[in-house]
C-alpha cells in the first residue's frame, strides 16, 4: 500500500485549475443569439476538461487491474462529454441549442464537473490500496506529461479502453489539431523542454561552428 498524496495533489490541482477556467467562461457576457466563435475562456475550458479526460483513460484507468470496475468513473466520464459537445455547439450558434440559456449550460458543466472529480477520487484510493510509492509517483508524472499533448476534444462515442481506445486518441490528436487551427480555437499550447546548445561534436557534423569569445 502506498501514499496517494502526490496522485492526490495532482489531480486537486487540476480540478482546481478547471474551476478557475469554468469561472472564466460563466463570465462572458454576450447576447443569446451571439454565435460565440474563437471565445478563448470556453475553447480552453472544453479543450482542458477534454485533455484531462483523454489522459485518465490513457494513463490513470489502465493502472487498476482488470477486476477493479471503473463503471461509475466511466458514466461521469461520458456524461462530462456529452456536456462539452453541447458547450461547443452552444458557443457556435448551433440551432439545437436555441432552447437553452448559458446559465442552464453552465450548472449542467458544473454537476458533470463535480461528479467527475468524485469519481476520480474515489479511483485514485484505490490506486493507493494497489501501488507502491514508486507506482504512484510514475503514474503521477506520466499523467502530467501526457495531459497537455492528449486530443483537445471529448469524442464521446470513440473507443476509450485498450488498443482501440489508444488508436482513436492518436488519429484524434491529428485530427483535432487540424480542426482547432481550421475554426480558430484557442487550445492550451504544450510546453517543450529546453534543449541544450550542441556540443562541439554535434557542431562539426552540423556544419555550424560556435566559438566562445575567448576562444
Amino acid at each position: 500500500m502506498g501514499s496517494t498524496e502526490c496522485l492526490k495533489e495532482s489531480v486537486q490541482r487540476t480540478y482546481d485549475g478547471l474551476a478557475d477556467r469554468l469561472d472564466a467562461a460563466c463570465h462572458v457576457t454576450a447576447s443569446p443569439d451571439h454565435s460565440r466563435r474563437g471565445c478563448p475562456p470556453i475553447d480552453m475550458l472544453c479543450a482542458s476538461v477534454s485533455q484531462h479526460l483523454h489522459a485518465v483513460d490513457e494513463v490513470l484507468l489502465p493502472s487498476l487491474p482488470v477486476h477493479h470496475d471503473a463503471h461509475d468513473y466511466r458514466a461521469a466520464e461520458h456524461q462530462m462529454s456529452i456536456v462539452l459537445s453541447h458547450v461547443k455547439a452552444h458557443e457556435f450558434g448551433s440551432s439545437y441549442e436555441t432552447g437553452f440559456a448559458w446559465s442552464r449550460v453552465w450548472d449542467d458543466v458544473l454537476e458533470a464537473m463535480a461528479a467527475l472529480r468524485r469519481e476520480e477520487e474515489t479511483i485514485v484510493l484505490r490506486l493507493g490500496d494497489l501501488l507502491g510509492d514508486d507506482e504512484l509517483h510514475k503514474v503521477t508524472e506520466k499523467m502530467q506529461r501526457k495531459e497537455p499533448r492528449e486530443p483537445t476534444r471529448p469524442h464521446p462515442y470513440l473507443p476509450h479502453k485498450g488498443p482501440g481506445g489508444q488508436m482513436a486518441r492518436r488519429v484524434m490528436r491529428v485530427v483535432d489539431g487540424f480542426w482547432d487551427t481550421t475554426e480558430g480555437r484557442y487550445v492550451p499550447v504544450p510546453e517543450h523542454p529546453v534543449r541544450k546548445p550542441p556540443g562541439r561534436v554535434s557542431q562539426y557534423f552540423m556544419g555550424n561552428p560556435r566559438f566562445d569569445p575567448e576562444d
